[in-house]
């Protein structure tokens, strides 16, 4: 029995599905932070490891102002931090 192999990308087809141009895929590769696959010269992005990159990258934002803070200590109204 034999594993489904990797489907792989090419550079521009990542860049498509991350809606970016080329460059910044290129740039996120020289980064480190996402791995390719090199057959010689030319560079393919396992769909695997272009997920994993998404999830690592996906930021849950809090409003800068208000309650929350940005070190995610929520304050009531009136609240003092010190005394």
């Amino acid at each position: 029995m034999s594993a489904a192999l990797p489907s792989l990308l090419t550079l521009d087809e990542a860049a498509d599905v991350l809606r970016c141009s080329r460059k910044t895929v290129q740039r996120r590769i020289r980064e480190g932070a996402l791995p390719v696959v090199r057959i010689g010269r030319t560079c393919r992005v396992n769909e695997d490891d272009l997920r994993k990159f998404i999830r690592a990258s996906t930021h849950c934002h809090r409003p800068t102002s208000g309650p929350y803070s940005p070190s995610g200590i929520v304050m009531k109204p009136g609240e003092r931090l010190w005394d």
